[in-house]
C-alpha cells in the first residue's frame, strides 16, 4: 500500500512535468521569465538555440517539482497570474495527501508536528486527529479518496491553465472536456464524472463555449450525479438551462433523465435513425441509456425506428459497426446463435464423459470498480 500510495504522486509529478513543457512549447514567449544563467562554456556545448532552451525548461521543471506541492500552485498563480488556483473544496484534502505522501517517503509514515502544522494552516479537518508518533498507513479507502482527489486536481489544472493561457483554443479544450467527461461515465466512474462535470459547469469554464457544448455537459454531468442517486442535483443542474427551444436530441435526454420513459420514446420516434447528436451507435454507448435500455418502451420504439431488435450482448462486441450500417444487430444475431447451438453440443458431449464436466465453465469476470464499492473517506 505505501508503494502504491507514493506512486499516485510520482505520476501526479510526471504529469505536471508535461503539462508545463506543453505550455512552454505552445507558448514561447514565457522563456522570457525564466531567470537562469548560463557559462559561456557552457552554451559553446549546444548544438542550436533550441538545445539550450530545452535545457534551461528541463532544469526548471526539475527545481519546480522540488518544491511542495503548495509551493508548486503559489508559483503557478504568480507564474501564469491566476489568483484561483487553491480556491476549490479539495485543496485542504489535496494538502494533507502530498503531506502523507512526505510521511510516507521520508519518515516512515509517523505523524510529524510538521505534517499536523501545515494540515491545520490549510484548515484540514481530521475525521480523527492523529497525535505525533502514530503510523498514518493508507487504508483502502483512504487510498481510493486520494485516487479521485488527485485525478481532479490534475483535470481542474489543466483545463484552468489552458483557457487562461490559450484564449483561442476554447472549442480544442471544450472538445477535450466532454470527451473525457463521456469516457468517465462510459467506465461508469460516476462519482468522477459528476464531479469534474460540476467543475466544468463553472463560469470560467463555460466561458465563451458554444450553446451545444454547454448542453452537452450539463447533459453528461447529470448522468453522474444521477447515477450517484443525487437527485435534487439532477433538478438544479438540468434546470440551470432552458430546454424548451432546444433539439430533439436535447429533449429526449432531458426525458430519460427525468424517468418519462414514455414520452422519451416518442421523442425517439420523432428523430428516427439519426439526429442532430443520437444515432443508432450512441443508443448502445451513450451512458444517458444504460438503464433506459432495460424499459419497453426504448425497445419497442428503438425495433420500430430501425427494423431490429436490441441486442445488448451485441453492443460490447461490436460497436463500430453499428456505424458502418443496420447489419450490426442481426449479424450479430446470427453469430450468437451459431456459438450457443456450439457451446450446447460441447456440453451434451463433456455431459458423457463425466469427470470432463467443467471443462467449458464460463470464464470468471473480474468485477468493475465503481464509485459504490469503495466508499470515499
Amino acid at each position: 500500500m505505501r508503494s502504491l500510495y507514493i506512486g499516485i504522486f510520482s505520476e501526479y509529478d510526471v504529469f505536471i512535468g508535461d503539462l508545463l513543457e506543453a505550455i512552454y512549447e505552445l507558448k514561447p514567449e514565457l522563456f522570457k521569465g525564466i531567470k537562469r544563467e548560463i557559462t559561456l562554456s557552457e552554451l559553446l556545448e549546444f548544438a542550436s538555440v533550441d538545445a539550450v532552451k530545452q535545457d534551461i525548461l528541463d532544469k526548471e521543471i526539475d527545481s519546480f517539482r522540488r518544491n511542495s506541492y503548495v509551493e508548486q500552485f503559489i508559483e503557478l498563480e504568480s507564474k501564469f497570474d491566476v489568483k484561483t488556483l487553491r480556491t476549490f473544496e479539495e485543496w485542504p484534502a489535496f494538502v494533507e495527501l502530498g503531506q502523507r505522501r512526505n510521511l510516507l517517503t521520508h519518515n516512515g509514515g509517523i505523524c510529524s508536528e510538521q505534517y499536523l502544522a501545515m494540515c491545520e494552516k490549510v484548515g484540514f479537518k481530521f475525521e480523527s486527529k492523529p497525535n505525533c508518533g502514530d503510523e498514518l498507513m493508507p487504508s483502502g479507502m483512504y487510498f481510493y479518496n486520494a485516487l479521485f482527489v488527485v485525478a481532479k486536481v490534475a483535470f481542474m489544472l489543466t483545463h484552468t491553465l489552458w483557457r487562461k493561457l490559450l484564449p483561442d483554443e476554447v472549442a480544442k479544450a471544450d472538445e477535450s472536456m466532454n470527451a473525457t467527461l463521456y469516457e468517465l461515465l462510459s467506465k461508469e466512474w460516476w462519482k468522477h464524472g459528476a464531479e469534474f462535470g460540476k467543475f466544468g459547469l463553472s463560469e470560467p469554464m463555460m466561458r465563451k463555449s458554444t450553446d451545444i457544448d454547454k448542453r452537452i455537459r450539463v447533459i453528461n454531468t447529470a448522468i453522474g450525479l444521477k447515477n450517484r442517486e443525487k437527485l435534487d442535483e439532477v433538478k438544479k443542474t438540468l434546470h440551470s438551462m432552458d430546454w424548451t427551444a432546444s433539439i430533439r436530441d436535447f429533449q429526449l435526454a432531458i426525458h430519460v433523465l427525468s424517468d418519462d420513459y414514455k414520452s422519451a420514446g416518442e421523442v425517439m420516434r420523432s428523430i428516427g435513425k439519426k439526429g442532430e447528436i443520437v444515432e443508432q451507435i450512441a443508443y448502445h454507448t451513450w451512458p444517458l441509456f444504460f438503464k433506459f435500455r432495460d424499459s419497453s418502451e426504448f425497445q419497442k420504439a428503438y425495433e420500430e425506428i430501425y427494423g431490429i431488435p436490441f441486442i445488448e450482448g451485441a453492443t460490447k462486441g461490436a460497436q463500430a459497426d453499428v456505424i458502418e450500417g443496420d447489419n450490426l444487430i442481426s449479424d450479430a444475431k446470427e453469430a450468437i446463435q451459431t456459438a450457443a447451438t456450439v457451446i450446447d453440443s460441447s456440453e451434451s458431449s463433456t455431459d458423457k464423459k463425466g469427470s470432463d464436466k467443467n471443462i467449458l465453465r464460463k470464464p470468471s469476470r473480474r468485477k468493475k470498480v465503481k464509485d459504490g464499492d469503495v466508499p470515499a473517506q
